[in-house]
């Protein structure tokens, strides 16, 4: 008898840490499948459980063109049920992409952009799906925290995008934000971060420049005459703005870029020869 009841014991243990073996794997196991149609009317489908119930949902997407090859309008299904009918005729885009990011359970979501020429992106958007409305409902606008912004990687509080923009400034810089899911809402964990690459690290200053102690300050960290050397260290993206932290010796200080005129970052004589420019090296290096 004592040995039955130790049997039903071990029993009962065994199935309750598979049990919660099980569970913790659904939960932490983030993961993002993605799907691009070949071309317009042409449908691509994947199973992901979107909804959270632990049952696999079908969902689909499609896009129609206008008679210039633009992307018009996506179309999104999910099991079957017209989910999201987007306007992108506005972006001049060229087919669309989705993916689907599972962080955990209960945050998930539907990532869409497109490209243009160049293979800029055009727009970025982030919608989580109401199982009782059955539609799809944007939550986030990539593009308003930076440009060029996609989705690269799920993790199980949120998600990690990498971001791509030129300042005339500069050049070309990239970078990785990392989001957080707060009350089914993906929220910037830091707008400040290194970069993971750009046209160069070290620039040499083409004019005297002004470097604010804070970024989009007015106190000055330090001014340099032309010829000297600094060290690119950081970026800060805001809404509207772009700041580059930079270090000259021990000290540090930031840019705006991005803001500015070309006409006046980059000057020219009559015949055409480069006379200034916020740094060296970078004009001949930007992308047309």
């Amino acid at each position: 008898m004592k040995k039955t009841i130790k049997c039903i014991l071990m029993a009962v243990v065994v199935v309750m840490v598979c049990s919660v073996g099980i569970e913790t794997s659904r939960v932490s196991a983030a993961g993002m499948k993605s799907i691009c149609p070949e071309k317009a009317g042409k449908r691509k489908t994947i199973k992901a459980d979107i909804d959270g119930d632990g049952i696999q949902n079908k969902i689909s997407v499609h896009y129609t063109c206008d008679n210039y090859d633009f992307t018009k309008k996506i179309y999104v299904e999910i099991d079957g049920s017209s989910a999201l009918e987007l306007d992108v005729s506005k972006y001049n885009a060229f087919g669309c992409h989705l993916n689907v990011v599972e962080s955990n359970s209960r945050d998930k979501c539907i990532h869409l952009y497109s490209y243009t020429d160049n293979d800029y992106i055009v727009f970025s958007e982030i919608y989580k799906y109401n199982k009782q409305s059955k539609k799809l409902f944007k939550v986030l606008d990539l593009l308003s925290q930076g440009d060029n912004s996609t989705i690269v990687k799920a993790t199980k509080n949120g998600f990690i995008t990498k971001n791509r923009t030129q300042p005339s400034e500069i050049g070309w810089i990239s970078w990785k934000f990392t989001y957080v899911w707060k009350n089914g809402k993906p929220v910037l964990k830091t707008n400040t971060v290194p970069p993971t690459s750009t046209i160069m690290r070290k620039f040499t200053t083409g004019k005297t420049l002004k470097f604010s102690r804070e970024a989009g300050g007015k106190e000055a960290a330090f001014i340099l005459k032309r010829g000297k050397k600094v060290s690119l260290i950081n970026i800060k993206v805001t809404k509207k703005k772009m700041y580059v932290q930079f270090q000259y010796g021990k000290k540090k200080g930031w840019l705006c870029v991005g803001q500015e005129k070309y006409e006046k970052i980059y000057q020219f004589d009559k015949e055409g020869n480069l006379i200034s420019s916020y740094f060296e090296g970078v004009h001949e290096r930007l992308a047309g």
